[in-house]
């Protein structure tokens, strides 16, 4: 098929204003991310740090479940009907609305009535009962705000979702630091909650707007219930994808939870983590901005422009990620020292870590034009092959003893096989337009 870049002049700009408006909204939120976790693993201490890290895996691992894989949901179905049917988007909206409210609810009921024992056999580590019990209402919180992000993307609203995350990024490196200087543990998790509370009413505020400015009502009646087809077609493969990742994380920090010096190990491995995240921000803005976008296209069968944002999203990701992640390979010791004196051994962790973010990110837009396609069940056929490689390698190297090196080698070997299948099938479907 021959492409004339010539021609995509408006779906580049959209691309680019998309992209730019993504970045700044994330390059907020990660890097004060990132100095807060540095600010409060030199506060709290290693071992401290690392039973920090547990409860936040927990809490991402469980809210998947609460979340229900409305985020991408809303997404993809805003993206389809703001122009060509809101009234439609009405119903689905709020539909979405009443089952993030009714299961995050329920999870974080669940997960407060079991906390105990959640503490005590799972993670070993009794004395975090209280820290689990305040992260039940930010497994509620966060699920509304993923799904409020979802739904943002999928108007395409990135300026506006960067206004919200700046405001966010000045409040999530004072508020944390201030708890965990106060009241250590405890006091960094109710910021937290104050932080994504915040947050939720932000995007409710500019969600408004965009109601508004699209003529879309949401509805509460019956008539929502009409659209409960979408759970089944979309919602749950796409709620399966997600509990095959942070949950199979999870088990994996518990799995070193039962070592020797297992929440130091823990500790380490949320340090490399946290810059992995730092750097799968780019090539993640361009997958997230590359779902409606394919969305849209493919449902008016445009099949140019869809190959012409394969393209322009997967290259970026490589010209982005690549170098990045090579100079952070370089001053990997130097990088993880900063965390404390103790972390700067840990070089090869965080080594290993950027290989598999590499592949991850280089993918990630192709997990979208998958899911865009409507191929969601082969999605999470693909996750699920990778869950069960992670799980391998995690039993083989755990019985090794090889701590968070052996966690991390797990992940990238998993991510590299995964990344394989997918870019194949990615060029397979474009093959097929």
């Amino acid at each position: 098929m021959k492409i004339n870049f010539l021609e995509s002049k408006p779906l580049v700009k959209r691309l680019a204003s998309a992209t730019f408006w993504s970045l700044l909204a994330t390059v907020f939120l990660r890097g004060s991310s990132l100095i807060s976790s540095i600010l409060i693993a030199r506060l709290l201490g290693q071992k401290s740090f690392g039973e920090f890290a547990m409860i936040n895996s927990t809490i991402v691992a469980l809210g998947n479940f609460a979340g229900f894989g409305l985020g991408i949901t809303t997404t993809k179905y805003v993206a389809e009907l703001r122009l060509s049917n809101p009234l439609r988007l009405g119903n689905v909206l709020g539909l979405c609305n009443i089952i993030t409210i009714i299961i995050g609810a329920f999870f974080s009921f669940i997960i407060f009535v079991f906390s105990s024992t959640l503490a005590s056999n799972f993670l070993n580590s009794p004395q975090l009962i209280n820290a689990l019990r305040l992260g039940c209402l930010l497994i509620f919180f966060n699920a509304i705000h993923e799904m409020q992000i979802g739904i943002l993307s999928g108007f395409e609203a990135y300026k506006n979702l960067a206004k919200v995350n700046f405001f966010s990024s000045l409040i999530n490196v004072l508020f944390p630091i201030i708890g965990a200087w106060l009241y250590d543990l405890n006091g960094a998790m109710f910021a937290m909650i104050f932080i994504t509370f915040l947050n939720c009413l932000l995007c409710d505020f500019t969600l408004k707007n965009e109601y508004k400015k699209y003529n879309i009502k949401l509805i509460y009646s019956r008539l929502a219930f009409q659209e409960i087809k979408i759970i089944h077609k979309f919602t749950l493969p796409n709620f399966l994808n997600n509990i095959l990742v942070a949950p199979v994380l999870w088990l994996g920090n518990t799995a070193l939870a039962h070592q020797p010096n297992g929440y130091s190990e823990i500790a380490v491995f949320n340090a490399a983590n946290q810059y992995r995240s730092l750097l799968l921000f780019l090539p993640l803005i361009i997958g997230r901005i590359s779902l409606p976008i394919f969305s849209s296209v493919l449902s008016e069968n445009k099949k140019k422009s869809t190959v012409k944002t394969f393209i322009i999203t997967v290259l970026s990701s490589i010209l982005i990620i690549l170098p990045i992640a090579s100079l952070m390979s370089i001053f990997s010791e130097q990088l993880m020292i900063v965390y404390g004196s103790e972390f700067g051994k840990y070089g090869s962790v965080l080594i290993v870590m950027l290989i598999g973010l590499s592949l991850n990110g280089i993918t990630a837009p192709i997990g979208n034009l998958i899911i865009a396609s409507g191929k969601i069940w082969l999605g999470f056929f693909m996750n699920l092959s990778w869950a069960i490689l992670f799980l391998i390698f995690t039993w083989i190297f755990t019985q090794k003893n090889l701590g968070a090196f052996g966690l991390a080698l797990s992940y990238t070997i998993a991510y590299t096989l995964h990344s394989v299948w997918v870019f194949f099938h990615g060029i397979k479907i474009l093959r097929s337009l």
